[in-house]
């Protein structure tokens, strides 16, 4: 939750021109569907969940929002 309102707040600033609330919220939207479909995936597979898997939600959130910084300086 900490990072999604960084990231809201920083992404969406309060300039009409340059608001990017939508795509901030689109990005970690992104971030937890790869996350969900990547678990499905694996138990389809019969894969295991060990203890490493649980970190994977922080290190998805934390490569999605820098992609979300880097294409919104892109752009800019």
């Amino acid at each position: 939750m900490l990072v999604a309102t960084y990231t809201i707040l920083v992404l969406g600033t309060f300039s009409g021109m340059h608001c990017r609330i939508v795509l901030s919220l689109m990005g970690l939207l992104c971030v937890g569907l790869a996350y969900g479909s990547g678990f499905g995936i694996c138990y389809l597979l019969g894969g295991e969940v060990a203890g490493v898997h649980n970190l994977m939600p922080f290190l998805l959130i934390g490569i999605g929002v820098d992609d979300m910084f880097v294409i919104c300086n892109a752009i800019d």
